[in-house]
């Protein structure tokens, strides 16, 4: 392991993975709370996707700019204030009976995270030395699924005695307690501090000249695309294809988890950030096909460890990657244009998932998912990634009059 440690010896980043802690743990929870109100509130399946798109359109259309943001005003702020509207959307949930308002207060929780992630991607290496930088990064990625992993847990106890209501009102008292925390942090982006930032067409006109980044950033759709629909099948895989019960899924979930956790925290040990990075998807291809291909719960729980050994370590060498290649005045564009295309490759499979496992069953999507990774890693092998810092003229960085975020 690669100083693993180390962020928690900084108090800033040690302040900043505390509250993430926190509010990881309030997201797995609320993640389920949110589909069972959906579906229970309003008796419909499509309600579920409904929410879910909601949740990822503010990414899918406006993932650039609100990048852009953390890049042209305070990243700490821009984080407090995408953790801030997270926690009003939750908080407001619960007393929402009108799926149009339940799918509007999804959409402000997804914008939220659309700002969150790119203001603290970007300004995570500011919070400890150049060397902590990828264990803090890792340290980030591994508590977010960890929260995955623990916050459903926890949603099942408050379910038991509060219902879903109290699943929602945790995460939104966890994104206050997040965005108060944020708010203090240094965080970078400060007018003072850093160079000012050029516009969203510019900025993306900046990625393209970057061949390592603009690679990574392109690939995060079709690898989106992927995984979602192994999501897609995963549980019709798991009780009809393996007939195991819920208990058993939930392990299987356990163990993925797990490998995803220790593939995120070895990955900053190995000095050639883009060989994990490639390797890492090219393991979650064959692991997939591995699965698609198993018939015992033994064998289907290590395809299972390996796949998410190789998405972990995959994960967290991207967004190293983005945090070493891209000139920080862009960096929150760029991590806003690798959301966007995460969200619209999660949403595709969201959409065709279904109809395509009903029409093919699951382990053909799960052999055509791992087939799309392979393919990715192919297009990866094929592209140069030699860094070409291309220098972009910065608009200047707006300070009392009201700022215009177009895309021109």
């Amino acid at each position: 392991m690669h100083r693993v440690a180390a962020p928690f010896r900084h108090r800033h980043s040690r302040r900043l993975l505390a509250a993430w802690s926190l509010s990881a743990l309030g997201n797995g929870a609320g993640h389920v709370a949110l589909m069972l109100v959906a579906y229970h509130e309003f008796d419909s399946a499509w309600a579920v996707a409904l929410v879910l798109l909601g949740g990822f359109a503010p990414a899918m259309l406006f993932g650039p700019q609100l990048g852009a943001l953390a890049d042209r005003w305070s990243r700490r702020w821009c984080a407090a204030i995408g953790e801030a509207a997270g926690g009003a959307a939750f908080l407001a949930m619960p007393f929402v009976d009108k799926l149009p308002a339940f799918v509007a207060l999804a959409a402000l929780a997804g914008a939220g995270s659309a700002l969150f992630y790119p203001a603290v991607l970007s300004g995570l290496p500011s919070l400890v030395p150049d060397e902590d930088v990828p264990a803090a990064t890792a340290m980030f990625s591994t508590i977010e699924e960890i929260g995955f992993v623990v916050g459903p847990l926890v949603g099942a106890l408050l379910f038991a005695t509060g219902g879903t209501d109290a699943a929602l009102l945790l995460n939104a008292a966890t994104f206050v307690v997040a965005a108060l925390t944020l708010a203090t942090l240094p965080l970078g982006g400060e007018p003072e501090e850093d160079e000012a930032s050029p516009g969203v067409r510019a900025s993306l006109g900046a990625l393209r000249e970057l061949p390592a980044a603009r690679s990574v950033v392109v690939a995060a759709g079709p690898i989106a695309l992927c995984f979602g629909l192994f999501t897609a099948a995963e549980v019709v895989f798991a009780t009809d294809d393996l007939g195991l019960s819920a208990s058993a899924f939930s392990l299987l979930a356990a163990v993925m988890s797990i490998g995803m956790a220790a593939g995120a925290l070895a990955a900053p040990s190995w000095s050639n950030g883009r060989r994990v990075y490639v390797a890492g998807i090219a393991i979650g291809g064959i692991a997939l096909l591995a699965t698609a291909s198993a018939g015992a719960l033994g064998a289907v729980m290590l395809t299972y460890l390996v796949l998410g050994a190789g998405n972990g370590a995959a994960a967290v060498q991207e967004r190293l990657l983005l945090q070493r290649e891209v000139p920080t005045p862009i960096q929150g564009c760029a991590f806003g244009a690798r959301t966007a295309l995460s969200s619209w490759g999660m949403a595709l499979a969201y959409v065709v998932g279904g109809a395509a496992m009903a029409a093919f069953g699951a382990r053909p999507l799960l052999a055509a998912a791992g087939i799309g990774l392979l393919a990715v890693v192919v297009w990866l092998g094929r592209t140069p990634w030699t860094a070409v810092r291309e220098p972009v003229e910065p608009a200047a960085r707006p300070h009392a009059a009201q700022p215009s975020y177009g895309v021109g």
